[in-house]
């Protein structure tokens, strides 16, 4: 026996995939994950803010990330780019961050950098590992725009001068600048 299928407007597919569709926040979704697969992402961070924190503004969320992300990059000697989602859920924010580093010359990544080290370095809790797969951190961060996982969410992002640089480069097939 066959499941039940959407017959409207000439649709042939399962009821589920076709709420999907008619839900604006599915489309979000899907451009984010979109987006976020222009790049090979180093790093995925997961950070957290205390309770006292100002929740609802993503700008002074974003003001200590940036400080730790140069942070990074001064020590490591390494210039860094990210982007990040903030997302709220009742009321409380929880920050995603796809990361990128670029060496001098190419010769060192987030990939190349002790992941516990930086953890550590974030005031708060923070989880940090290298992607085992790109499509899974995408499509997990992703998820904050449209599964419930967040009522609210913001995209950010830092250097985007960077994060342009390697999008292109990816493009012709490799990684590093030329």
């Amino acid at each position: 026996m066959s499941p039940p299928y959407a017959q409207t407007k000439g649709l042939n597919m399962p009821p589920y995939e076709y709420n999907e569709l008619r839900n604006p926040r599915y489309f979000k979704f899907l451009d984010y994950k979109e987006l976020f697969s222009e790049w090979n992402w180093d790093w995925f961070a997961s950070l957290s803010f205390p309770d006292s924190y100002n929740y609802r503004d993503s700008y002074t969320l974003s003001k200590p990330v940036k400080e730790w992300a140069r942070n990074l990059g001064k020590h490591e000697h390494i210039r860094v780019g990210y982007l990040n989602l903030i997302a709220w859920k009742f009321g409380h924010p929880h920050m995603h961050l796809l990361m990128l580093g670029y060496g001098s010359g190419g010769s060192k990544t987030l990939k190349d950098v002790n992941c516990n080290y930086w953890k550590k370095e974030w005031p708060y809790r923070a989880q940090i590992e290298i992607p085992r797969s790109n499509s899974d951190v995408e499509e997990y961060i992703a998820s904050h725009a449209f599964w419930g996982k967040a009522h609210k969410e913001t995209l950010d992002g830092y250097n985007l001068n960077l994060l342009n640089s390697l999008r292109r480069a990816k493009r012709a097939g490799c990684h590093f600048l030329s």
